[in-house]
């Protein structure tokens, strides 16, 4: 068979695939997974070089805020990738960090930080001007543990995944403190160390209970409504879902969920439905190494915080080819997971808990179910990862990967300042 007559038939192959909808590839306005974009950053601490990036948010005029997270700093970015400013350093000072994982951007343009490690979130202006910090290291309300995920809604409340306290805070715009909800545990409403956090037009609550490797969702009080996923690999499961995003589609909403140990993203209707999922552990085209958090803009496009690679990642919608640095490539279907008849087989077995400072808590233990569920079977508990203690660029990103010599987190408690406050550097 000569040259022409191969390519003609895996033409023919591909749009048989597309009309059975068995492809990655589907027509436009076709539920599908996205293509790639572009990339931003390389490996390094100069200006607009990335070391291990965990958060990233799109303002409303197409800026692009990173929390370039091994640097200590947050680095800013025109819609084409021009970097603008920068701004952050080492520290617990106004305008330092320690571990910055994630932003958020609110309707009037401040930018949201969530300074892990010195258990606040710090508000910013968009050229990087301290504004205000939100919570200290506790356990009373308003007050936080090693926060990682948020969220904004449509009012400008403000909600974080109070992590090492297992449970959901909410606050005024202004950032005092309104409510609470969550308690450590396996049951129904109950979370272990939850890590994202998302909120829908009408004001439900989506939790990523990262460790009950689970979905849960709350109405606007608080209050438990559902919750969906067990330990595993199939297709209503998690190994670590880390940060979850509610986007609308025309006149539905959709969540999205990342799993930073499976790398992969898998994308749910608001009821918890399955839908699909894309992304295997790599470096190449729709792959992934310890993706920690995304966004979604109103054109469907997903910004994916890839930390194990150094970069951020462009996902666009309905394309037929992933461009990565200008290289184009085939999107290889492998990466693309539809739904299968049979769910995986459930992992019952209790999985010993990692045993965190200042939050040791007794949590109970039951099974999973690969399915949407409403009783208060399903969860186990999460084992520890160990991870080495220095990473080197393009390795995967562990939560424990700043460790002294006899292995304990060495940043358990707030430090000392270490430099004065730091304005933004324009470039």
């Amino acid at each position: 068979m000569d040259k022409k007559a191969i390519t003609l038939l895996i033409v023919l192959i591909i749009l048989c695939l597309v009309g059975a909808g068995g492809f990655f590839i589907l027509k436009s306005g076709d539920d599908a997974p996205p293509s790639s974009g572009k990339t931003l950053g390389v490996a390094g601490k100069e200006p607009g070089q990335l070391s291990a990036p965990m958060g990233v948010a799109i303002d409303s005029t197409g800026n692009i805020y990173v929390a370039d997270t091994g640097n200590n700093r947050i680095q800013k970015y025109d819609s084409d990738m021009k970097l603008l400013c920068l701004w952050g350093s080492d520290g617990t000072d106004e305008g330092q960090f320690d571990r910055p994982s994630f932003i958020v951007i609110s309707r009037d343009g401040d930018v949201f930080v969530n300074d892990e490690r010195n258990s606040r979130i710090q508000r910013f202006s968009p050229d990087g001007k301290f504004i205000a910090e939100i919570g200290a290291l506790g356990q009373d309300t308003g007050q936080l543990a090693f926060p990682k995920g948020m969220c904004i809604d449509k009012d400008g409340f403000l909600y974080v995944a109070d992590t090492d306290n297992d449970r959901i805070q909410k606050f005024n715009p202004d950032g005092s403190f309104l409510f609470t909800f969550g308690e450590s545990g396996t049951g129904a409403g109950m979370m272990n160390k939850p890590e994202g956090v998302a909120v829908d037009s009408v004001g439900n609550i989506y939790v990523a209970d990262t460790g009950n490797f689970r979905i849960q969702k709350f109405n606007a009080d608080g209050q438990y409504i559902a919750r969906w996923g067990s330990r595993g690999s199939g297709n209503m499961q998690f190994l670590k879902p880390s940060a979850i995003v509610v986007a609308p589609k025309e006149e539905q909403e959709f969540v999205y969920v990342c799993d930073s140990e499976r790398c992969s993203i898998l994308k749910f209707t608001s009821g918890g439905e399955y839908l699909f999922e894309w992304g295997s552990k790599g470096s190449e085209g729709l792959q992934f190494l310890s993706p920690a958090s995304f966004c979604v803009t109103p054109q469907q496009d997903i910004y994916l915080a890839d930390a194990g690679n150094d970069r951020i990642l462009r996902m666009e919608r309905f394309k037929g080819f992933d461009e990565i640095l200008g290289k184009k490539q085939d999107v290889a279907p492998a990466d693309v997971k539809p739904a299968s008849k049979d769910a995986e087989e459930q992992i019952s077995s209790p999985i010993p808990k990692a045993d965190r400072k200042n939050s040791a808590k007794s949590k109970s233990e039951d099974s999973g179910n690969p399915s949407i569920m409403d009783s208060d079977s399903g969860g186990v508990d999460v084992a520890p990862i160990p991870a080495p203690p220095v990473r080197e660029p393009g390795s995967e990103v562990s939560d424990d990967s700043d460790l002294s010599e006899d292995g304990k987190d060495s940043f358990s408690s707030p430090r000392r300042p270490s430099a004065p406050k730091e304005e933004a550097t324009d470039l």
